[in-house]
C-alpha cells in the first residue's frame, strides 16, 4: 500500500492567528483521538492538497507535527463548494493494530444487460460501513452488474467479495442495486385498468336507466 506523509505544525487558535496564516496560503487543521486531546495544526496548502487528494478518507497518513509523527485518517474536508479550495481537515488519530469503524463507498462496475430491455438499473446503498485496520480498508466495495438480465435481479452484500480481514456490518441481505422497470411503464398499467372499469361502469349506468324507464312505462300503463 502506498504511504502518505504530510509536514505540520502546531498553531494558535485565535481569530488574528488564523487569518494569518490562510492568508500565508496555509490549510488548518485538527487531530482528534489518541490521548483524547485535539491538537490544532496548519500545513502548507499545495503539499498538504497533494496528499489529501490522492489518500482520501480511506488511506492511512503520517503526520509529522513539530518533529512527532501521529498516523490519522481524514475525518472531514472543508472545503469551497464551488473553487473546491481546502479550508479545513479535520483528523482522526489511531494507534497501530487498532480496528476502527469507517465509510466505504459502493462503486457499479459494468453495464447490465436489462438496460438494452428498456428496463432500468436503481442504485440502492451508496456506502458501506465497516470494521478494520486503517491499512486494510478497502478502496471501495466493486458491483458487477453485467449479469442483471431481467427485472427483479439484484445485488446484495451477501454477493460481494470482502476480505476476511474486513468486516461489512450492515446486514448480508442489505441491498445494493437492482433491476427495475421504469416508472412511466409502471403508471401506464393501473391507468388502462381504471379506463375499463370506467367502460363498464357507464355501460351498467345506461342499463339501469333503461330498467327505469320500462318500470315507468309499465306504471303508466297500469294507472291507464
Amino acid at each position: 500500500m502506498q504511504s502518505f506523509h504530510i509536514d505540520l505544525k502546531t498553531r494558535q487558535t485565535s481569530k488574528k492567528a488564523r487569518r494569518e496564516a490562510i492568508a500565508d496560503n496555509k490549510v488548518l487543521g485538527n487531530i482528534y483521538g489518541g490521548n483524547g486531546e485535539s491538537i490544532a495544526v496548519q500545513g502548507d496548502y499545495r503539499d498538504v492538497y497533494k496528499v489529501i487528494k490522492t489518500a482520501g478518507k480511506n488511506h492511512p497518513i503520517t503526520l509529522s507535527v513539530d518533529g512527532a509523527d501521529i498516523d490519522v485518517l481524514v475525518h472531514d474536508i472543508e472545503q469551497d463548494t464551488i473553487s473546491q479550495r481546502l479550508h479545513h481537515i479535520t483528523f482522526r488519530a489511531f494507534k497501530k493494530g487498532e480496528k476502527i469503524k469507517t465509510e466505504v463507498p459502493v462503486h457499479v462496475v459494468g453495464e447490465a444487460p436489462a438496460l438494452k430491455l428498456g428496463l432500468i438499473l436503481v442504485k440502492v446503498t451508496d456506502f458501506l460501513n465497516v470494521e478494520t485496520q486503517p491499512s486494510k480498508i478497502p478502496d471501495a466495495f466493486n458491483v458487477y452488474v453485467d449479469g442483471l438480465e431481467e427485472e427483479g435481479q439484484d445485488v446484495r452484500v451477501a454477493d460481494l467479495e470482502i476480505a476476511d480481514d474486513v468486516t461489512i456490518l450492515e446486514d448480508e441481505n442489505t441491498l445494493l442495486v437492482r433491476i427495475e422497470m421504469p416508472r412511466a411503464q409502471i403508471e401506464e398499467e393501473p391507468e388502462e385498468e381504471g379506463e375499463e372499469g370506467e367502460e363498464g361502469e357507464t355501460e351498467g349506468s345506461e342499463e339501469s336507466e333503461e330498467d327505469g324507464d320500462t318500470e315507468a312505462k309499465a306504471t303508466d300503463q297500469k294507472d291507464t
